[in-house]
């Protein structure tokens, strides 16, 4: 049976007040709002203060000594030096993406809604939160959703509280909530009336204790920001949101007590931006369409905790793709995972932990990655690496993998098959010292520079060269239709 409540249990389930009833009823909801949603509803500026400013400079310093620390190498008397990867810190999301409510409010209304996944059947394990507004609907309607922790003395597994407000007492009323045992569903009656504003605030609140299992957690929204604090303490076996025209955050850096274990999410706009710290339990998608997603991919360091991703996937058509990896603290063990970062047109700057598998490309857009392998199983393990742009250059770096990886493992250098192609531009490839084994560079229009250290084998000849280095079994190609080639082979130790 459906269960609502007030936010505050003293007031009536349904609170609607207006500017002309009292002052005093409008202070008291205004003082138990603060006590009630303080420690829990957390705008997007929250989350980029000056601390978080902080850890994430230092980041991509770290980034940055990493790359620009290595020596240039001289080639046909030239200074070649590692294009600069782009991931500038004023260019990441900042303070933009906050939450703006209605500059004018005149009436509000409050609901709260409880879920339990105690009992049998399908909504012991599932939940749904379903908004049905058009997108025409943005210009009187916008709202938030957070997905935070909640409190040990709840009343419920999950609590859902939804705070309405207008510029027109009217307006309250075309909001419409409906309660199922799983799904929470919200509509709005769209008034093209421009003078209208009201937004509807959501906060989901999960109990910390006892922890919840859930086969299936999915929010979807046409319009409304969505953003998941990090400690839950649940475990959720399907992730998925998806919001077409609000911006999506993530933040799964810190967390007090249990963190959300989520082993397979899926995340999607068409042009809001998607932006966090992600860990890829097992599978992690982010998809937009002419939106940005900017991602840190973290790794799952508690004691105790298993970490075995299986899949990293980030797609775009034309939003821009910057993808930070945080190395200082990922486990030096083995990975299997694929990687697979995709866009039509947009841009991508990457710096990604390679599995067996990983895979970039852009038809139209520039490629700047760093490419971590760590140690593998067996010395015939998979390993696979791609980059392609049809009409943009792409710059490569791919590093040596972690002497403590390798205790007791495999190098993967010493088998990985590798091709990177750029149809019209530059491609600068830069392998660590190491990489063994046969390469092949060719240019078909456009000029060729070529060093290595250690090489064996050396033919070149208008337009391409091979060589073989060391005893490896690796095989990489290098291929550019018109523009320029420039392949670095073992001169640093990169890692």
């Amino acid at each position: 049976m459906a269960t609502e409540k007030a936010v505050n249990e003293k007031k009536p389930v349904l609170e609607e007040q207006t500017q002309g009833n009292s002052d005093l009823e409008l202070a008291n909801h205004a003082e138990h709002r603060e006590s009630t949603y303080k420690s829990h509803t957390r705008s997007w500026r929250h989350f980029l203060r000056p601390f978080y400013y902080s850890l994430l400079l230092l980041t991509l310093l770290s980034l940055s000594w990493n790359i620009f620390r290595c020596k240039p190498s001289k080639i046909s008397n030239d200074t070649i030096l590692f294009p600069q990867v782009d991931f500038h810190l004023h260019k990441m999301p900042q303070e933009g993406i906050q939450f703006k409510g209605c500059p004018s409010v005149v009436a509000y209304r409050n609901l709260q809604f409880g879920f339990n996944f105690t009992g049998d059947g399908v909504a012991a394990n599932r939940w749904q939160l379903l908004d049905s507004s058009v997108p025409e609907s943005r210009k009187s309607l916008r709202g938030h959703i957070t997905v935070d922790r909640g409190s040990f003395s709840q009343a419920s597994d999950m609590e859902v509280h939804v705070i309405i407000r207008s510029s027109d007492e009217k307006d309250l009323k075309n909001v419409h909530l409906h309660k199922s045992d799983s799904v929470l569903n919200i509509d709005y009656n769209f008034r093209d009336d421009s003078d209208v504003c009201t937004e509807v605030q959501i906060l989901v609140l999960l109990r910390p204790w006892p922890k919840r299992s859930l086969d299936w957690f999915d929010i979807r929204t046409s319009i409304f920001d969505i953003d998941f604090e990090p400690s839950f303490g649940w475990e959720i076996n399907n992730l998925l949101t998806h919001t077409s025209h609000g911006d999506f955050l993530m933040d799964s850096r810190w967390y007090s007590d249990g963190p959300l274990i989520a082993h397979n999410v899926s995340i999607s706009s068409i042009d809001g931006l998607i932006f966090g710290w992600f860990i890829p339990d097992e599978n992690l998608e982010l998809r937009n369409e002419d939106g940005g997603i900017g991602a840190f991919i973290c790794p799952r360091v508690p004691q105790g905790l298993p970490f075995d991703p299986k899949s990293i996937s980030i797609l775009t058509v034309s939003g821009e793709v910057r993808v930070g990896l945080v190395y200082v603290v990922w486990p030096a063990k083995v990975y299997t995972h694929r990687t697979k970062i995709e866009s039509v047109s947009g841009n991508i700057s990457a710096h990604v932990p390679h599995g067996v598998h990983t895979n970039i490309s852009s038809i139209s857009g520039t490629i700047t990655t760093l490419i971590r392998p760590y140690g593998a199983a067996s010395p015939n393990a998979t390993s696979e690496i791609y980059t392609t742009s049809r009409s943009g250059d792409s710059w490569v770096m791919i590093y040596s993998p972690p002497n403590e990886s390798l205790d007791g493992n495999y190098n993967p250098l010493l088998n990985t098959v590798s091709k990177h192609e750029v149809g019209e531009g530059e491609l600068w490839v830069d392998y660590p010292f190491a990489w063994w084994g046969e390469m092949e560079g060719k240019i078909e229009h456009g000029k060729l520079e070529f060093d290595g250290n250690n090489l064996e084998d050396i033919k070149r000849g208008k337009g391409y060269v091979t060589a073989k280095r060391g005893k490896g079994e690796s095989q990489m190609e290098a291929h550019v239709s018109t523009g320029a080639l420039t392949i670095h082979l073992g001169l640093q130790e990169l890692d």
